[in-house]
């Protein structure tokens, strides 16, 4: 089954494919890993039936690609064979058709082929992968939301806090999920997008009771300080609710006990307001922030909550400011995957473009 999705108003990517391009995109990150074949043609962009896997499951890279092999072999086998000839005649291989994989996955990368993610337990690197159907790279998973924005439709936001979006500056993107992530998509002909490792930064607790939760989740982590992550994640938000309700349970199980009124979720939501402001100001974000990651998504109320805008336009200098950028929260889980699919269709293209 196909979904299909535009990006005609991007000619850009069908440089060099004008017969066309297979994707295998990729969304890996702590928790689960999404995969989903792509067909671009046409100037329009579609996309197959996702294959979920528990990441843990997996004992490695190679492995979880195994797994994907099993799970949608003639997904898989598309991606080595180039065209199909019909009936029951041999596949011929087609050099004109594009084939080309992106992994968008939840860690630093460092030159499109290695990474060693920090809430995962193996690392990834494409010279040493076996089994790869077709040319590969990796990008950060939040670099892959931030490609995402350039098709709104397949993010299907809920819009927050609304403003007024200035289309020559730069989008925030941000979100929790087994991790906190971030990335900055810059405007331009082509587009860019900049990922960051701002997760892992000290967090921003203030006032006594704040400082009170921050030594007990210090306390209970083992550590010095506590960054994004810690914070502002499916862990997270588990240590949240210990803290006020001495239990720990896993983040599913939070999420399945919380109502609007419980203190958790004000101030979980207080936290995710007072990191999108933060953000947004140190991007200058006036073309918008998205709020990305399984969290929010699954459980809206923790960004509805008015603790949530309290704490996005808690600024004595610049709520003014604050007021006119339009907070949206991205509803669609498989958004990455889309935006590893433009990202595989910029890389393709530039691949195949002569020299």
């Amino acid at each position: 089954m196909m979904h299909r999705d535009t990006v005609a108003s991007f000619p850009f990517i069908a440089t060099g494919m004008e017969k066309g391009c297979r994707i295998l995109a990729a969304d890996i990150g702590g928790t689960r890993s999404r995969f989903a074949c792509f067909d671009y043609a046409g100037g329009e962009l579609g996309m197959g039936d996702v294959v979920r896997i528990p990441t843990a499951e997996a004992t490695g890279f190679d492995d979880l690609l195994d797994r994907v092999r099993v799970a949608a072999p003639g997904a898989w086998a598309r991606l080595t064979r180039q065209t199909d000839t019909g009936n029951d005649a041999p596949d011929t291989p087609d050099a004109s058709v594009t084939a080309f994989a992106a992994f968008a996955v939840a860690g630093p990368v460092e030159e499109g082929a290695r990474c060693l993610p920090p809430n995962i337990g193996w690392h990834i690197d494409l010279a040493t992968t076996r089994g790869l159907p077709c040319a590969a790279s990796l990008l950060n998973d939040f670099e892959a939301q931030g490609w995402a924005c350039l098709l709104p439709g397949a993010q299907q936001c809920l819009q927050l806090l609304p403003g007024k979006p200035d289309a020559t500056a730069p989008v925030a993107v941000v979100g929790a999920g087994t991790g906190l992530g971030k990335c900055l998509l810059l405007p331009g002909t082509p587009h860019r997008v900049l990922p960051s490792e701002g997760g892992h930064a000290t967090f921003a607790f203030e006032g006594r009771a704040e400082a009170g939760y921050a030594a007990f989740a210090a306390d209970r982590l083992g550590v010095g300080r506590l960054i994004g992550d810690d914070v502002l994640s499916g862990p997270g938000l588990s240590l949240l609710y210990a803290y006020h309700h001495g239990e720990t349970l896993p983040p599913h199980e939070v999420a399945a006990r919380l109502t609007g009124s419980d203190v958790v979720v004000e101030w979980f939501a207080r936290f995710y307001g007072r990191t999108c402001r933060d953000w947004a100001l140190h991007t200058l974000a006036r073309g918008g922030v998205r709020i990305a990651g399984g969290v929010a998504a699954s459980n809206p109320m923790l960004v509805q909550h008015g603790a949530f805008a309290e704490a996005f336009f808690d600024c004595p200098t610049h709520t003014h400011l604050l007021r006119t950028i339009p907070v949206s929260l991205v509803t669609n889980a498989d958004a990455g995957l889309w935006g590893a699919a433009i990202f595989a269709l910029l890389h393709a293209g530039a691949r195949r473009t002569p020299r």
